[in-house]
């Protein structure tokens, strides 16, 4: 058993460094003191020095920590530790010769090889996974130390700790691959830091999906305070992708003007990503029912729509065209019109509206404008028939019974023009109904794909990329139910999630009755939040208190890791 010297400026940290050997002692590092004085205190080890050190031979709250051993006197000349008031610390790894000294409330990473970033929180957390994987990782006493090391940046650097956390995980991960101990790495990982993706729609009616993050986050983040929690806002399509987008993945909020539903001229409101030299238009924000005075789709056009789509691919961005909340029924024939396309009626040229469509006796598509358009929707209604376009959605817009009938009878007939002019049949592509029939209008004439509205924002925000290394998804809405795993955003949570064998839990407002084996669509649990025997108005005065509450339930209950 060797012997070991530990001197002080100050006898009065002698018990301060008892404790911390004594941390040793219970993790098997080195046997109890052996004799104390008024400023050395000496102990035997069975390790030997360089073993200490590779475990993180770190002293807390010393003025100055000096070991001396025999066998190890060359070693020492290059090898040394000094603990500086305040808590700060210096890490010394033989495999590894780093040096990591945080000083005067700044923190500084250097190796031998390599110079630090220099950057705060990338420091931070560089210090800390060092101390995390050097020697041997996954000791008590290392987890106790790395969230001791955590306490002290937030409060000194002014840090935030979820900031320390993610690049703490992202500095693990790029080790484990840098020294090739990634078994142990991972190790460390999954003890110490926990991966939660949280990705939820809205509760509608009561929260948005970003509320729901925040009040999931909340609670998550108080019982594993280590976790590296990251949201995503998202939703289905129509109404509010820009916003989720904007979120995912960036962009400027800009407008052009054109003119609404009504032919009235509006500043309309679309968001271009620069990076990808793609435009999100969204329906609503032109020809939303909230707009127009008409309030009857047999009048309202989708014609000014056209117009922003037009703008944008002729300064050769593509169009990614979300849909939903519009007051048209129209078959998207007004933004046809606005790309170049003609139809001809028995007076010659004209702007097909719902009404009219039963009117157009020719068409011509030649002239359509080149550009890729893509009809992002959160329905996948057809086109027309009991469940189209204009039986399920009309009467909403504003249309009577017998409207509604004309209306259908003018999507069929303009499905079998565009039928004959580009050999595409809209009564057979799914989802061809959205916001009026726009979409299978759009894939007809112009080759516009229909995509799930989920499906796209989660590609957007890089979902795939962000639960591939996450321990556990949370996603929910405002009602759990069959439909939920049928084209909407819960349902391409769980089918991603699942492909990476991440486990997925659902929080949401209520459960259908129906779906008592949650199980048997991907879920591990699912969850609701409203009480029994309240109203809608009731609930929504709660409702983000109500979420926080079953969260922290879930967290702190069920245990989901």
């Amino acid at each position: 058993m060797k012997e070991y010297s530990v001197s002080f400026k100050n006898p009065r940290e002698t018990e301060k460094t008892l404790d911390y050997i004594n941390s040793l002692c219970a993790d098997g590092l080195c046997a109890l003191p052996a004799e104390e004085k008024e400023k050395e205190l000496t102990f035997r080890a069975e390790n030997s020095l360089s073993e200490l050190l590779s475990a993180c031979e770190t002293v807390r709250d010393t003025k100055v920590f000096t070991v001396a051993a025999e066998d190890l006197a060359d070693r020492l000349k290059k090898l040394y530790a000094r603990i500086m008031t305040g808590r700060y610390f210096t890490v010394l790894n033989d495999a590894d010769p780093a040096r990591i000294l945080l000083s005067e409330g700044r923190c500084f990473f250097t190796d031998f090889s390599q110079a630090g970033e220099g950057e705060p929180a990338t420091d931070a957390a560089s210090f800390t996974a060092h101390v995390l994987i050097s020697g041997k990782p996954f000791t008590p006493f290392k987890m106790r130390l790395a969230e001791e090391l955590i306490s002290v940046f937030t409060k000194k650097l002014n840090l935030s700790r979820g900031e320390i956390l993610r690049k703490l995980y992202e500095r693990l991960k790029k080790l484990a691959a840098k020294t090739g101990v990634m078994a142990d790495c991972l190790k460390t990982v999954n003890a110490f830091v926990k991966k939660i993706v949280i990705c939820p729609d809205s509760f509608k009616g009561t929260l948005t999906s970003g509320q729901v993050c925040a009040a999931v986050e909340t609670a998550f983040a108080k019982e594993f305070p280590n976790a590296v929690i990251e949201s995503i806002t998202a939703a289905d399509g129509g109404e509010g992708t820009l916003e989720c987008y904007m979120a995912a993945a960036g962009g400027k909020y800009r407008t052009f003007t054109v003119t609404d539903a009504d032919g009235r001229k509006i500043n309309a409101e679309y968001l271009r990503d620069e990076n990808n030299n793609l435009s999100v238009i969204e329906s609503a924000k032109v020809i939303g029912l909230p707009m127009t005075e008409i309030r009857n789709p047999m009048y309202t056009s989708t014609y000014g729509l056209g117009q922003l789509i037009r703008s944008r691919l002729e300064q050769g961005d593509r169009v990614a065209l979300a849909l939903g909340g519009s007051s048209t029924t129209d078959g998207g024939a007004g933004i046809l019109s606005a790309l170049g396309a003609v139809f001809y009626g028995k007076n010659g040229r004209f702007v097909p509206t719902g009404g009219t469509l039963k009117d157009i006796e020719q068409a011509d598509f030649s002239n359509l404008i080149k550009g890729e358009t893509i009809c992002v929707c959160d329905v996948e209604n057809p086109f027309c028939g009991p469940d189209g376009a204009a039986f399920v959605y009309a009467p909403q817009k504003g249309a009577s019974p017998e409207e509604v009938i004309l209306l259908d009878q003018g999507l069929r007939h303009f499905a079998d023009i565009l039928c004959r002019a580009t050999g595409r049949d809209p009564t057979a592509e799914k989802g061809a109904g959205a916001a009026g029939g726009i979409s299978g209008g759009l894939w007809a004439a112009a080759g516009a794909p229909i995509r799930p509205g989920a499906e796209f924002l989660l590609e957007a925000a890089g979902f795939s990329n962000k639960i591939a290394d996450a321990d556990f998804v949370i996603t929910g809405e405002g009602k759990l139910d069959r439909t939920s795993f049928s084209g909407k955003l819960v349902g391409f949570v769980v089918k991603e999630a699942a492909a990476r064998k991440v486990p997925v839990t659902a929080i949401s407002g209520v459960i259908d009755d129906e779906l008592n084996n949650y199980a048997e669509y991907g879920l591990k649990h699912a969850f609701y939040t409203a009480k029994p025997l309240l109203s809608f108005e009731e609930l929504k005065k709660t409702a983000y208190e109500d979420l926080v509450f079953e969260a922290a339930r879930i967290a702190k209950e069920e245990r989901l890791f």
